[in-house]
């Protein structure tokens, strides 16, 4: 948390040098709108999310039916991270513009999981606990208004979609690809008429991925008599709702 202060202190800092120093070195930039903008962007995704999942599922051992025998617990956590960004961007009027990005960051996701069968005839039980790095890549399209468009400080907000592809995971959790309504706010500070400064924020509204949890007893098979392996589940599949914030700065390209 320390740290991230001292970041987010930094930025700012450098924020207000940059503001404060531009009339004199982009006195002459009062023009309109280029149409095609280009941005490369670094930063800081913030993407703190704990989920506990717990099911149920009810077995039938020996003709006999133990409702909720096994149980599944599973604590996932996501992690903040970095992320990098490109994003193209074209003004259709002096005022709004549509962009598009791609994006990568790499975030840790951590899982503590615990399988039980519980019945008269069967008692087993298995735990895991993994930390592992998953890729994501974020594609996203926004549609932008910006207020003034040919001031030294150009602000302006954006709403769209981002869709997300995910690669890596835990032992026994597996995600998928996912997407969600994306609110975006920013602005851009012309150096001269083709390059610039550029802080962007965006939010992802609880963007649905699902998981799939592994039934840990099956990484453990020894612990599993061969006459009940058909009747315990291997898998299930759920989805969590992760909010993201990511803010970014970096250079932008006019044309």
């Amino acid at each position: 948390m320390i740290k991230l202060q001292k970041t987010s202190i930094a930025l700012i800092t450098a924020i207000l040098i940059i503001i404060t120093s531009l009339p004199a070195l982009a006195a002459d930039v009062v023009k309109p709108t280029n149409k095609v903008v280009i941005k490369l962007r670094g930063g800081y995704m913030f993407s703190a999310y704990k989920g506990h999942l717990n099911y149920g599922q009810d077995l039938t051992l020996n003709n006999k039916f133990y409702p909720n025998a096994l149980i599944n617990k599973a604590d996932v956590k996501f992690h903040n991270g970095r992320i990098y960004e490109i994003a193209a961007g074209y003004f259709l009027t002096d005022n709004i513009a549509i962009e598009g990005s791609i994006g990568h960051k790499t975030i840790k996701i951590s899982t503590e999981t615990d399988s039980k069968a519980d019945t008269i005839a069967l008692y087993v039980r298995a735990h895991n606990k993994s930390s592992k790095a998953v890729d994501v890549i974020p594609i996203t399209a926004l549609i932008q208004y910006h207020f003034f468009p040919e001031g030294l400080f150009r602000p302006y907000v954006g709403a769209g979609y981002s869709y997300r592809f995910m690669k890596g995971g835990a032992d026994n959790i597996s995600l998928k690809n996912g997407g969600g309504i994306v609110g975006q706010i920013g602005f851009d500070i012309p150096y001269n008429d083709l390059v610039g400064f550029n802080v962007d924020v965006k939010y992802t509204h609880r963007p649905s991925s699902d998981i799939n949890v592994k039934n840990v007893l099956f990484m453990n098979p020894q612990k599993i008599p061969q006459k009940y392996k058909d009747v315990l589940p291997s898998s299930k599949t759920l989805r969590l709702h992760p909010s993201t914030t990511a803010i970014t700065a970096g250079l932008t390209f006019s044309f």
